[in-house]
């Protein structure tokens, strides 16, 4: 029988060391590379705020309260009083009030949710193997690791998903630099204005778009980011064999760091659709003509599309391995049950008062322990309510899905009531 020392953990750490140090190829957590894309933005933007959301938010707080507000004041001040023209200025409190909620607001969230991003693949597959779902020995933690860590240099390498996070914001520049400064199609020309005080400046308006590129391509990567941890995160179930963990605490046999991570992507889905909503009705609001592009309906209901797609799309390979293994462990419980309630049909002498104590070395159960059979019998049927019943099917409980469906769902519901209480009140253009 072994005895544990307790110096057990500490020889388990040199062992480790020794085995590094030989080159075994031993591949610990830390030593996983973050899900980059090889961004070239993240990484001094991680430094910079010390990996930590709350820096990151407040950086980007105080840049574009500076870039936006400071110089915003300097150049409506310039062009509305020293060399006049009939612009949108931050003067007028729409434009003061939308710029605040959307660079202020909106803006910092989006770089705070950006920052932690990349290394949570890593801590998902940690935690699957913290749980018991996955690693069931030293030797196949280390290999799921190294796998999960081949995986994320791949993405990394493949140039492709970097140059789509770069293309896909200037295709939307490009689609929405047509109906800037026109009248009667841009929907921001408050007070019956013929220009924006951010466009009049040309090396301002130039710098303001590189801004504003930024704060799209910050998005678009998150959002490639997670197809590409999702895709990883079902390649590790499909090469390794997990385990459902019955009783676990976090309500989903073990597989809830997969939907913890899951549900973590409303905040996201939830500041995406408060753009829709600020870019789609605000102007309506203000100016009193309902005015909603075609832009802004597409948009609304590409977000609708979404909304459950990011939900069930990233957990339906998890779900249907933890159905699978239900079905599993519930069809072995049932064969025992089956097997029991045989045993007793077969006996013709079937007396429940009757009890034979049956000793371990005894061959076979006899035809007259009817009692220990049924017993027995009662336990196995019992065992089969508690796998049933235990067994979960997908990795998030009821408040996490609820959580999700009302951040994500509240913007879109919003601007849909917010729009129709335009089209009863106010005059159409």
């Amino acid at each position: 029988m072994e005895t544990s020392s307790p110096t057990g953990n500490i020889n388990d750490g040199a062992t480790a060391r020794r085995r590094k140090h030989r080159g075994s190829g031993t591949i610990e957590s830390h030593e996983l590379q973050p899900l980059t894309l090889n961004d070239p933005v993240w990484p001094a933007l991680n430094r910079l705020s010390k990996g930590r959301s709350s820096l990151a938010a407040l950086y980007a707080f105080i840049a574009y309260a500076a870039f936006e507000l400071g110089i915003g004041f300097l150049l409506s001040w310039y062009y509305t009083r020293v060399e006049p023209h009939h612009i949108t200025s931050l003067f007028n409190f729409p434009d003061l009030l939308l710029t605040i909620v959307m660079y202020l607001g909106i803006v910092p969230v989006f770089w705070a949710l950006y920052v932690p991003e990349p290394p949570q693949i890593v801590r998902v597959v940690d935690g699957l193997i913290a749980t018991g779902v996955l690693g069931r020995g030293g030797q196949e933690r280390d290999h799921i690791r190294r796998f999960v860590g081949k995986q994320i240099a791949f993405c990394n390498r493949f140039w492709p998903l970097l140059l789509t996070a770069i293309v896909i914001p200037v295709l939307g520049a490009l689609l929405e630099l047509p109906t800037i400064d026109k009248p009667g199609v841009d929907r921001y020309l408050f007070n019956h204005s013929t220009d924006h005080w951010w466009r009049v400046n040309t090396p301002y308006f130039v710098a303001w778009n590189v801004m504003l590129y930024v704060n799209y391509y910050i998005l678009t990567c998150l959002l490639i980011q997670r197809i590409c941890a999702i895709v990883i995160i079902n390649q590790t179930l499909r090469r390794f064999r997990p385990e459902a963990q019955l009783f676990y605490p976090d309500s989903a046999n073990g597989f809830g760091p997969i939907g913890t991570y899951i549900v973590r992507s409303a905040p996201v889905l939830g500041m995406f659709g408060s753009l829709l909503l600020l870019l789609g009705i605000y102007p309506g609001f203000v100016q009193g003509v309902v005015s909603p592009g075609y832009d802004i309906g597409a948009l609304s209901a590409v977000y609708g599309v979404v909304i459950p797609t990011f939900l069930v799309w990233p957990a339906w390979r998890t779900h249907t391995v933890m159905r699978r293994l239900k079905a599993q462990s519930v069809g072995a419980a049932g064969r025992r049950v089956r097997s029991a309630l045989d045993l007793a049909d077969r006996d013709p002498d079937f007396s429940p008062t009757e009890v034979v104590d049956r000793r371990p070395g005894d061959a076979r159960l006899g035809l007259r322990e009817t009692g220990a059979l049924t017993a027995w019998t009662k336990a196995l049927m019992d065992r089969y309510q508690i796998v049933s019943g235990e067994h979960r099917t997908w990795p998030f409980r009821r408040v996490e899905v609820s959580g999700y469906i009302f951040t994500t769902a509240l913007p879109l519901v919003v601007a849909t009531i917010s729009a129709y209480l335009q089209f009863l009140s106010l005059p159409r253009k």
